[in-house]
């Protein structure tokens, strides 16, 4: 990876921190999950690996219910109705 050493360190610290990081690792990643109120297997995955999660769902009641679950859990949630 070629980093432009002309650039604004705190650019360049981050290109450098991203090159480090393995495939595996989503940590600081924001993911997108649709269906949330129905199943929230894939959410949690997400959260434990250090995901900002945006989740949407048709129910808002549910949607609700399932942000407040994974916020108690420790994740960082955004939650809309589709």
């Amino acid at each position: 990876m070629r980093v432009n050493m002309t650039a604004a360190p705190a650019a360049v610290g981050k290109a450098r921190a991203r090159a480090r990081r393995t495939t595996d690792d989503m940590s600081g990643e924001v993911a997108l999950v649709t269906g949330a109120s129905r199943g929230l297997l894939p959410a949690r995955e997400l959260a434990r690996q250090s995901c900002r999660l945006i989740i949407t769902a048709r129910d808002e009641a549910e949607l609700d219910q399932a942000a407040g679950q994974l916020r108690s859990a420790g994740a960082e949630v955004v939650g809309g109705r589709v």
